[in-house]
């Protein structure tokens, strides 16, 4: 299953932080997909996202692709 990233939260000590995801690297990263929500680490830095669609499932490896300031997310 495939969807698009509507939002992105840097993950801090504190709290979290919006990012505009056109802010973030080019590439490919490892994550975990529940429900609308993934994490994952991109440089050393733990982001939160939110998807559109969402999947019956607490924690799926997926992977996410940053490319021109879109973000999508793929799983199995």
């Amino acid at each position: 299953m495939k969807t698009k990233i509507v939002s992105a939260q840097e993950v801090r000590t504190h709290g979290v932080c919006t990012v505009e995801i056109s802010t973030l690297p080019i590439g490919k990263y490892e994550g975990v997909w529940g429900g609308y929500e993934v994490t994952a680490e991109i440089e050393g830095v733990k982001y939160q996202f939110k998807t559109e669609k969402g999947i019956r499932t607490q924690s799926t490896p997926c992977v996410v692709t940053i490319q021109d300031g879109i973000a999508t997310i793929e799983a199995g």
